[in-house]
């Protein structure tokens, strides 16, 4: 069936509103709907796309798909991706040797063995190293800080407009293919939980906030402020003209979850509410994804 003979946007409003009947979308993209650029590029080989994979996540090393696959299985989403900022153009450069990645160099490899990969430092001062298939975190910012020092942490501009450079003209491109297709934001780090565990480091981040301390009061807040904020530059690069905003966190281990109940009720759940109801108030069109 062709693209433009389907209603995407119709079946989101049906599926969103929990309309009775067999609706259904398939999504591929974002952070929350990729694999690895290794896997995508064998899948693309196996129905016959001659491909190089482009990355998405860096850290990752997940891939976007190509407009022939998104095509072949009627695939209704389309993400928007938020762009290098100034200070992480310049730690690109920085980090070039390691981050100046041959994707098909490494598809023919396969992966860097034994975690012998180089590192380098997001613009958030988290370090990251390569390990086979992915970049893994091997040093924290905020490990081991005082209040004091946490206090002082600097973090980056959430209003950085190379953030968001060239983001409408993406999302006019996808509307002149007139085929409806539902627009989603991508998110530009972790959510809430991740980026304090990221920032602070797990044992020092766990144990804030088993304690309930004022460190981890204090980073939680500051962290929510800065996705209000981004969220705010976000969406109004666009004008509100998308359906999803996404963001990224993870709660849950193979057989439980990782905070208590209680304890995200108490710590993470009245954050984000306070962020989603920020969104929702200036643009009530977006749906949240998480």
């Amino acid at each position: 069936m062709n693209s433009k003979n389907i209603d995407y946007r119709e079946i989101f409003k049906k599926i969103t509103g929990h309309e009775k009947g067999k609706w259904f979308m398939l999504d591929f993209g974002g952070d929350q709907a990729s694999i690895s650029i290794f896997a995508y590029k064998k899948f693309l080989n196996s129905i016959g796309i001659e491909d190089t994979p482009k990355i998405n996540s860096l850290v990752q090393l997940s891939s976007i798909p190509n407009k022939e696959f998104l095509g072949k299985y009627n695939i209704g989403l389309r993400w928007l991706y938020p762009k290098p900022s100034i200070k992480t153009i310049a730690l690109t450069e920085k980090y070039k040797n390691v981050l100046d990645i041959d994707i098909e160099t490494e598809i023919k490899r396969g992966y860097v063995s034994s975690g012998k990969g180089g590192s380098f430092e997001d613009e958030w001062g988290v370090t990251w190293k390569r390990s086979a298939f992915y970049f893994e975190m091997i040093k924290h910012p905020l490990e081991g800080k005082s209040f004091e020092e946490i206090k002082k942490y600097k973090f980056p501009d959430p209003s950085d407009k190379q953030r968001v450079k060239g983001l409408k003209e993406e999302l006019d491109a996808y509307n002149n293919e007139n085929c409806n297709y539902v627009i989603s934001l991508s998110q530009s780090y972790g959510g809430i939980l991740e980026t304090a565990l990221w920032l602070r480091g797990f044992s020092d981040f766990y144990m804030d906030i088993a304690s309930n301390s004022r460190e981890c009061s204090y980073l939680l807040d500051a962290i929510t402020e800065y996705f209000t904020q981004w969220n705010s530059s976000y969406l109004g690069a666009i004008d509100g003209k998308a359906d999803i905003l996404a963001i990224g966190d993870d709660y849950g281990m193979q057989d439980r979850t990782i905070l208590s109940p209680d304890l995200w009720r108490k710590q993470i759940k009245p954050r984000y509410r306070a962020m989603i109801q920020d969104a929702k108030s200036k643009y009530s069109n977006i749906k949240w994804f998480q």
